[in-house]
């Protein structure tokens, strides 16, 4: 009934007012809707850039997920995002042109791949989630969190409330850059304070020195064991390295392992395909976990180190808690089923 009282000029008016892309573009070319139009910005119309048109025309109830620029969420640079490659920093992230990252389809709450960039914004206050098992997350107050009631921005969350993690990370990777023999050795050397190739390594169990007279044919190196049982592996005359510096050079591991020893698992290792990542998980946890009926757990030295065990054992469905002890990190497996998962 109102609308047959109005004439041409007030349906128009009227049109645009209930049409959110024609009334933003209305009210910056008019400059808020002046009445002279002496005053209305110089030069074409204002118009909404087309991935803005699409942000205000979509309908999605999750559209905050593939949001365009200026409209996506906001993380500070050492955040980290878990991306095809795994999980990354922002900060690494801004130096690529794009990368894959995995997203929820609102639809059916399953896990997809969505392409995305990272742009620079304002500057803001950046909060920290830490569960009771150890998993981190930094962002800022109007960042969305996934919990049992649905979203909520990480500004409304109070401690005590619960939010959704990961139990189990995707991983597409074929890679077999690596034979069983290089990672069983690397696993095996791995939690060492430092690193020497021809060191002395005291193998935890009879089978691992069984393993290491192998592991020193396939190398093509000559294996020695003394008297308590501490093997050394010794490179052949000649004026090549040692096949063990070469993997760790190849690592850009190098001079870390030998100064501080590790601090993170090396791209190479975490970009396997998960057989061969379990190789390299079986040596490290045979030679270094603390294994009982009770627990299982490793003694770590660096927060991101512990943060990369967790990450590969997600990619088993395996569960960890991530404890600070001192100036040291305690990576340990979450409950009974995580140790199923482990053994099996």
């Amino acid at each position: 009934m109102l609308k047959q009282k109005l004439d041409d000029e007030e349906l128009a008016l009227l049109e645009i007012v209930e049409d959110s892309i024609w009334f933003g573009e209305f009210m910056r070319s008019t400059a808020e809707g002046e009445i002279d139009k002496n005053v209305w910005p110089k030069g074409d119309p204002w118009k909404y850039r087309d991935y803005q048109r699409q942000f205000l025309s979509d309908t999605s109830e999750f559209i905050l997920y593939t949001g365009g620029r200026a409209i996506g969420k906001c993380q500070p640079s050492g955040a980290r995002i878990y991306t095809t490659k795994g999980y990354k920093t922002i900060s690494e992230l801004a130096r690529e042109k794009y990368f894959i990252a995995y997203a929820i389809d609102p639809d059916n709450m399953a896990v997809v791949q969505r392409r995305a960039v990272i742009t620079k914004d304002k500057q803001a206050e950046a909060y920290t989630i830490v569960t009771n098992s150890g998993y981190e997350f930094v962002a800022t107050k109007l960042h969305p969190i996934l919990t049992p009631e649905n979203y909520k921005l990480m500004g409304d969350l109070s401690v005590g409330d619960y939010v959704a993690v990961a139990t189990q990370l995707p991983h597409e990777s074929n890679n077999k850059a690596l034979q069983w023999h290089e990672l069983r050795i690397l696993g095996y050397l791995f939690l060492n304070k430092t690193f020497r190739a021809e060191q002395t390594i005291k193998p935890r169990y009879k089978k691992i020195g069984a393993e290491l007279e192998i592991i020193a044919d396939r190398l093509v190196v000559r294996w020695n064991k003394d008297f308590d049982g501490n093997y050394r592996f010794l490179k052949k005359r000649g004026p090549y390295k040692h096949p063990i510096t070469s993997i760790i050079q190849q690592m850009d591991m190098y001079h870390a392992l030998r100064e501080y020893g590790a601090k993170k698992i090396p791209s190479m290792i975490k970009d396997e395909c998960l057989e061969n990542i379990q190789v390299f998980l079986e040596a490290v946890f045979a030679q270094f976990a603390t294994i009982t009926n009770q627990q299982i757990t490793l003694d770590l030295q660096h927060h991101v180190l512990a943060q990369d065990f967790q990450e590969l054992l997600l990619r088993f469905g395996i569960e960890s808690t991530i404890e600070q002890i001192g100036d040291r990190w305690l990576l340990s497996l979450l409950d009974y089923r995580a140790f199923y998962r482990f053994w099996n």
